[in-house]
């Protein structure tokens, strides 16, 4: 039988396993979490915080995580159409083209084909991009 035949007690069981529950969790999380503020610090210095965790523990930015992202949608995109990058360039332009669902917001267009020198870090080669 249930709470709601013929035992109500049985929600006030319920409801202190919850409690208890959430108690145990919060008591085992500051018995783990306590010690090691006083031991070693958990947090990041204001400085860093203030900069940005991607910055300052992997030093990079959030732009450079998204330009390596549309490089690789480029990428698979020109292999899966059979398409190299001198084609692209004498044939025209390449562009990733944003269209919203909300009639009322604006589309837009990125042109993607522009040939651009970078520095490649990993083997320090010139690439396209």
């Amino acid at each position: 039988d249930g709470a709601f035949y013929g035992r109500p007690i049985q929600l006030w069981y319920q409801t202190a396993g919850i409690l208890t529950a959430i108690g145990f969790a919060a008591l085992c999380t500051a018995g783990i979490l306590y010690p090691l503020d006083w031991i070693i610090g958990i947090r990041l210095a204001k400085e860093d915080e203030l900069e940005g965790l991607d910055l300052t523990a992997h030093g990079e930015s959030w732009e450079v995580a998204a330009s390596r992202a549309v490089g690789d949608l480029v990428k698979q995109i020109l292999e899966e159409q059979g398409t190299n990058k001198e084609k692209i360039e004498d044939n025209g332009s390449f562009e990733l083209h944003y269209t919203p669902s909300d009639s009322n917001a604006k589309s837009f267009s990125v042109p993607l084909s522009t040939r651009q020198t970078t520095i490649d870090f990993e083997s320090d080669d010139r690439c396209w991009k």
